[in-house]
């Protein structure tokens, strides 16, 4: 359980940063947030911890992405990899 609350405890920092950084440092947050120890990994795939580490994940990324769109005004979709790869070929 605490292992969990650590994880949902960095979901919540990367979201505030993001919302307080540049766009392409709230894509650098968006990143670590959709890498950070992906499902599975330390919980049981699909456990009630692993379902709600992956809802805090889900949270943040809605949001890092919400704000995203405000910024840049863009809409590149809900899918956190689009925004991540565009920033990768285009600085932004």
């Amino acid at each position: 359980l605490a292992l969990a609350d650590e994880q949902c405890e960095v979901f919540r920092k990367m979201r505030d940063q993001a919302v307080l950084a540049e766009p392409s440092k709230a894509i650098e947050h968006l990143n670590y947030v959709v890498s950070y120890y992906p499902s599975g990994t330390k919980h049981a795939k699909g456990s009630e911890l692993d379902r709600r580490v992956e809802q805090a994940r889900a949270e943040a990324i809605h949001a890092i992405i919400a704000d995203l769109r405000t910024k840049t005004k863009r809409d590149l979709g809900d899918d956190p990899e689009d925004w991540i790869k565009v920033h990768a070929t285009s600085g932004d």
